[in-house]
């Protein structure tokens, strides 16, 4: 990937690590999350779900001047903030509007629009934008999936293009402008009705769905199997010639960086062929890696 690629993918992997923060007790339909935090994933998700249903039937408008659709997207974020969890469209929305900031904050060009994404047949959504500096490809930012902010032409469920279909799109200004004030309405919510939020997690824990219900999914990596497969191949490779080139080319990216130094540099380049062994295992690198 060129400079301008690298340059290009830094706020959406930026993006990716704010909706996961945001969301610190992961994800609602994931097993691996739902051990970790004994329910408390799904029970919060589930809590999500239903303040974003009771917002909007209670007319709730966090975001003035846009149309219902819009309002919708930020009470998602919203209600995931405030409980902390979610599936993959709390993800998604939380995501792509801190894109927004980030995007703006690098000097992105104001022309430039974030667009949410589903693939026919599969029950997700993710976040892409179409920079120009990524090589051509649109970038994924899916936080939902185990890795970072990737090409297209790299994602598991955004590779086939014509099965991709881009259902919201948003520009900066506006995506900035939702995220702001959707943590705020969070921060506000969270500050002043926390009796009213802890009686919506105690009504959902006795409907939490139990692990061995087999409702919850396996967690997957952001990466399309055949790419991930051929990154490992490479990276795990004991040809003492083959390992020599991975080395150097991860000295290449730390350099890309903004590394200097023979001994830092070399320090970097092995955290980098450790970061990508992670990152093409089969559920790819995971998320408190």
């Amino acid at each position: 990937m060129s400079q301008e690629g690298i340059n290009a993918l830094t706020p959406a992997d930026e993006a990716v690590v704010e909706a996961r923060n945001a969301l610190p007790f992961g994800r609602g339909n994931v097993g691996v999350d739902a051990q970790k935090t004994d329910l408390e994933s799904s029970i919060r998700t589930r809590s999500v779900m239903r303040l974003t249903r009771d917002a909007e039937a209670a007319g709730h408008t966090p975001m003035r001047g846009v149309d219902a659709d819009m309002n919708w997207n930020v009470l998602v974020a919203m209600s995931g903030r405030i409980f902390g969890a979610g599936n993959c469209r709390e993800h998604a929305r939380i995501a792509s509007f801190a894109y927004g900031g980030l995007a703006q904050e690098s000097g992105r060009s104001s022309e430039e629009k974030i667009h949410l994404a589903t693939k026919a047949g599969v029950d997700h959504v993710w976040v892409e934008t179409d920079h120009p500096d990524a090589d051509s490809s649109p970038m994924v930012i899916d936080p939902w999936a185990n890795g970072s902010a990737i090409l297209a032409e790299d994602s598991r469920f955004a590779k086939d293009r014509s099965a991709v279909t881009r259902t919201d799109t948003f520009d900066l200004s506006l995506a900035a402008e939702a995220g702001q004030i959707a943590k705020a309405t969070a921060e506000e919510a969270l500050a002043h009705t926390q009796g009213r939020l802890q009686q919506r997690l105690a009504s959902e824990r006795p409907d939490a769905v139990p692990l061995e219900s087999g409702r919850y999914r396996e967690e997957v990596s952001v990466l399309d199997d055949t790419f991930a497969r051929r990154v490992g191949q490479k990276v795990n490779t004991a040809d003492p010639r083959g390992m020599l080139n991975v080395e150097l080319e991860a000295v290449g990216v730390a350099m890309s960086l903004g590394g200097e130094g023979v001994k830092p540099l070399t320090q970097e380049a092995s955290q980098i062929v450790e970061k990508a062994k992670k990152f093409a295992s089969p559920g790819g690198m995971p998320r408190d890696a």
